[in-house]
Parts: structure tokens; sequence; C-alpha cells
């Protein structure tokens, strides 16, 4: 009987991981349409390695247009994406939007209000 006890522990610490690596995985399906990209869905390292590739493709191809964001979490936090499942499997396309300029600018519209 003192055998089993700690396979049951085992077995039972094992399935308690999964099921905690589950529920996030599902948190972070339900927050992706709201805007919200989780490192659980697009894992820091290939979104790192994703946004070198098109730096040296831009690089190779259009000298002149550079990644407009700079670093991996300004890519996480511009939301541009599209997720879409395909049977069972979960598709997702990142926008990396190309600039001209190193420094981003922001564009106003001014109105003149005479009293």
């Amino acid at each position: 009987m003192n055998d089993i006890i700690p396979t049951v522990l085992e077995r039972i610490m094992d399935f308690t991981e999964v099921l905690v690596h589950v529920t996030e995985l599902r948190i972070a399906i339900l927050d992706a349409p709201q805007g919200q990209m989780s490192t659980l869905l697009v894992g820091h390292s290939h979104m790192a390695a994703a946004m070198h590739c098109i730096r040296l493709a831009l690089m190779q191809t259009q000298p002149s247009l550079q990644l407009a964001c700079t670093t991996v979490t300004q890519a996480y936090q511009s939301s541009d994406f599209i997720i879409s499942h395909v049977s069972r499997d979960v598709c997702i396309t990142i926008k990396f939007p190309v600039t001209f300029t190193l420094v981003p600018f922001t564009l106003y519209r001014v109105y003149e209000y005479f009293l």
C-alpha cells in the first residue's frame, strides 16, 4: 500500500500541471480575438526569429525599408494579427508593418475655431 502512494501523487501532480497548461492556452486563445497576443500562442523565440528573418529579407530586397517594430515586445503590443482555425489547428498570421523612417512619427489634424 505504501508503494502506491508516491505513484498516485506523481500522477496527480502531472495531471495538475497539464491541466494548468491547457487552461492557460485556452485563456490565450480566448483573449486573442480581443487583440491580446500571448507568448503561449507565439513564443518569444519564434517571434524574434521571424523578425530577424524579415529584417534580413528587407535588407536584401528593399534596403530602404525596415520593420516599424524594433523590439519583440512592440510586436506583441501591436496586436496586428489574424487568428483562425482549420480543423483542429490554430493558424496565426502576424502583420509586421514596415517603414521608410528610422523614427516613427504621428500625423495630427489641427482644427481652428474662430470665436
